[in-house]
């Protein structure tokens, strides 16, 4: 399995584990193979990391970006067997207190 940078900010799960930079930002995920994950592919856990050119094999999701995240991008990546291809859940909204 190959990175293709040394400050990933992403989770590979069921397959490898890897967060080498504690502020989980501006991270590159490229050229990966990720195969039979019993949750998702690729966590994404933080803001403006990009996701590129991996193959995503039997996954519930594919790439889950963590609700409340931003500026992540994916392209180039394929998907097989995979029930949801990317799961972008909604910004996190505050509850208001009323009167």
């Amino acid at each position: 399995m190959s990175f293709g940078d040394d400050h990933l900010q992403f989770y590979l799960l069921d397959t490898v584990t890897t967060k080498a930079n504690s502020t989980g930002n501006s991270g590159v995920a490229s050229h990966n193979e990720v195969t039979n994950s019993g949750q998702a592919a690729i966590l994404i856990e933080g803001d403006d990391n990009s996701v590129q050119g991996n193959e995503l094999t039997e996954a519930p999701v594919g790439i889950l970006k963590l609700s409340g995240t931003v500026g992540n991008t994916h392209s180039g990546n394929s998907f097989f067997a995979t029930l949801i291809t990317v799961q972008d859940p909604a910004p996190v909204q505050q509850s208001q207190r009323g009167a």
